[in-house]
């Protein structure tokens, strides 16, 4: 809710151990550099200058502002959704106990998901650099070892750098694809148990056998036994509030049948509503909604959200406010996602494809990690419309192998919030949004203000601002953060990436990007990457109400159906040092 063109945007709390000299890496693309900025972490976590940030010229900093992402039509609730720890297993399969790489210096974590005492901690999947803090309890994403993807449960461990790859073993053009393994199909084992909907489903049985409908089936969650969704698209849904919660260690969970697409059409103006806690959904996809997913937000300064809400392999498409809103609470992961053309409407926007309003906690409770946002704005205020924000009063996120292109405003926005941390990202060609006023030039990587650095630390990014319209410097206002090993330029070359502005976009890296390649700091680096197959996303103008004239891609559902699901399109792979820059490892 932006009440100032200057106002908003970013959250985080950062504790790092090690004592590190930061620096700031020239450009992939011949003749484009970044200006240095060392700046240092001390052990108590006391931020180091950072230095200024500039390619062809100093960046400011005191940023032009930018209005806070709401949004939610028809007076329903938008905000983010959250979730807890833990991780879909690759190809299908769930890991139960979520994995043990942290992102956070300070205590220990306890593997397979233990839960200890005092506060709640996120746990990303695919970050290192350090163990979650001590007093806090490890949240993980499993739900009592339910397997919603009908594959086989880990125990609680990461994925090997050979994990499966989508059905048909398909590879997108010119890059690599996946984990590097033997491509498989998707596992459709069948749960063995739980309640199941389909789009013609009838009667209160919901079983396998006799499913029932949607609205019935969400009437069930709870935290001893999944939902399971068959594919199709379920419609004359509107607004549908989740109220059931779970535990830290059992998760309520509502999950795609194994290698099926389940897509719920919000008639227009609905929302998937959460105001349950520890509510897990994996494989949903909502569209034409108001906002796709959302908590329900307790109003606008407050911090007591509901939280502790997850997000896996989900998407958020052709929503009039926001793709996912999480406001003013702690606890929310958001994983191998995809967040598209949000924000249309002119009334009830204030919006940006993932929108944190307001996350409490530290930068280890609230993790948003190998998603690609596209094509998302703000036509109500024209002062959001990120592919990622952070805003007001917000105290702590990560954002980590992710992809932002083609936004309306920045790949990602900080704005009146502290403790971000950015590492390994891939954004390009944003700031496209012609009718922008706060920022004019909402840029790639974007500090609204001197306050949104604090605490804040930007590492091994690619960042390509085209340095047209909108979209004039890579990292804008980042003096006072702490970067290091970033690769940016303002001119739009893109050699570094095998094809980001094909018919599949694909931000691989090439083998001659020796500026990108191994070039990174360890320091919370990940151990793997994004692995998204660029098929999931095709150079197709939507069609439909709300459609935007820059608007240039889609989301593939005909193909995402054909491989199995949102999580067929997602195969990280296991990075290895020394660390690659942006959101793949070659």
């Amino acid at each position: 809710m932006t009440t100032s063109p200057f106002a908003h945007r970013v959250s985080f709390v950062s504790v790092l151990a090690p004592v590190l000299v930061l620096w700031l890496a020239v450009g992939c693309n011949k003749g484009s550099t970044t200006g240095g900025g060392a700046g240092g972490i001390g052990a108590g976590g006391a931020s180091g200058a950072g230095g200024t940030s500039s390619s062809g010229g100093t960046t400011s900093a005191t940023a032009s502002g930018g209005s806070t992402a709401k949004g939610g039509s028809g007076g329903s609730n938008s905000g983010g959704t959250t979730s807890a720890g833990g991780s879909t297993g690759k190809g299908g399969s769930t890991s139960t106990g979520g994995t043990a790489s942290t992102i956070a210096s300070g205590g220990t974590v306890s593997t397979g998901g233990s839960t200890a005492t005092g506060g709640t901690t996120m746990i990303c999947n695919s970050c290192t650099g350090g163990t979650t803090s001590t007093g806090g309890t490890t949240n993980t994403m499993a739900s009592g070892g339910n397997n919603p993807a009908g594959g086989t449960t880990s125990a609680g461990g990461t994925t090997s750098a050979g994990g499966t790859t989508s059905a048909g073993g398909t590879t997108s053009a010119g890059g690599t694809t996946g984990s590097g393994g033997t491509p498989t199909t998707c596992d459709a084992t069948a749960p063995g148990s739980g309640v199941f909907a389909a789009t013609n489903g009838t009667g209160s049985t919901c079983s396998a056998a006799s499913p029932c409908s949607l609205s019935t089936a969400l009437g069930k969650v709870s935290s001893t036994t999944t939902v399971y969704l068959h594919g199709g698209t379920y419609t004359g849904s509107t607004y549908l509030n989740i109220t059931a919660s779970g535990s830290a260690g059992s998760f309520a969970i509502i999950a795609a049948y194994p290698c099926e697409l389940p897509i719920i059409d919000l008639g227009g103006s609905g929302t998937i509503n959460v105001s349950g806690t520890y509510v897990s959904f994996r494989g949903i996809a909502a569209i034409n909604g108001a906002s796709g997913f959302a908590n329900k937000w307790t109003g606008s300064g407050t911090t007591n959200s509901n939280g502790h809400l997850e997000f896996i392999n989900c998407i958020a498409d052709m929503c009039s406010a926001n793709g996912i809103a999480f406001r003013s609470a702690t606890g929310v992961h958001l994983r191998q996602s995809i967040i598209a053309h949000t924000g249309f409407s002119s009334s009830n926007s204030w919006s940006s494809g993932v929108d944190l309003y307001g996350a409490q906690g530290t930068y280890q409770d609230n993790i948003i990690e190998e998603n690609v946002s596209f094509e998302n704005m703000d036509n109500q205020q024209h002062t959001d419309g990120s592919g990622f924000i952070v805003d007001d009063i917000g105290t702590g996120a990560t954002f980590v192998n992710n992809i932002g292109f083609r936004n309306g405003g920045s790949c990602i926005r900080l704005t009146t919030s502290k403790g971000t941390h950015i590492i390994n990202n891939s954004c390009y060609n944003n700031g496209l949004d012609p009718a922008a006023t706060g920022p004019s030039t909402p840029d790639e990587i974007f500090f609204s203000s001197s306050a949104t650095t604090n605490g804040a630390v930007v590492y091994n990014n690619i960042a390509v601002a085209t340095g047209k319209g909108g979209d004039t410097q890579a990292i804008f206002g980042s003096s006072g953060a702490t970067l290091a090993s970033n690769v940016t330029n303002n001119t739009g070359a893109i050699d570094m990436w095998v094809d980001a502005a094909g018919t599949n976009p694909d931000y691989h890296l090439q083998s001659s990007a020796t500026t990108c390649i191994g070039k990174g700091t360890t320091t919370e680096a990940p151990t793997e990457d994004i692995g998204l197959d660029p098929k999931c996303i095709t150079k197709k103008a939507p069609t439909g109400s709300g459609v935007q004239s820059w608007w240039l891609y889609s989301i593939d559902y005909d193909y995402i159906k054909s491989i199995g699901g949102v999580a067929q399109c997602f195969h990280p792979k296991a990075r290895t040092n020394p660390v690659d820059l942006g959101a793949y490892a070659l």
